[in-house]
């Protein structure tokens, strides 16, 4: 996804709300929010693999900030556990530790059975304060 031109399907986002909205007893409107999910998904999973991309150069504050688009625009896209641990990878590389224990608190609230909690834990305390 992380080459692809968004443009189209942030367009087909559009019309598809546009529909949902102004047509909500159509009988396409539940096809439609179905397209929708699978389009945020989509477009999220694009941001966090984009600050894949940065972290893997060490471009942390890029790869921190893309990650927090994830967090911030695509609330409840399957990309958020995925943006949130990159959030705090980024963060224990850029030694923020007050950064990298709030994005760490949100995963352990949200998602506590996310299996990278442990690891992060013990990586968020090695950063000196």
């Amino acid at each position: 996804y992380a080459q692809r031109n968004l443009a189209p399907m942030r367009k087909a986002f559009l019309d598809f709300s546009d529909l949902v909205y102004h047509y909500p007893k159509s009988k396409y409107t539940p096809d439609a929010k179905k397209r929708m999910i699978y389009i945020r998904n989509v477009m999220a999973r694009h941001e966090l693999e984009t600050a894949e991309f940065y972290y893997n150069r060490e471009a942390y504050v890029a790869s921190a900030n893309r990650a927090h688009e994830v967090v911030r625009h695509y609330q409840q896209s399957t990309s958020v556990p995925g943006a949130l641990v990159m959030m705090i990878e980024s963060y224990a590389k850029l030694k923020d530790k007050v950064d990298a224990a709030r994005a760490l608190n949100v995963l352990k609230l949200n998602y506590p059975q996310n299996a990278s909690i442990p690891s992060l834990t013990r990586e968020v305390a090695r950063i000196s304060a």
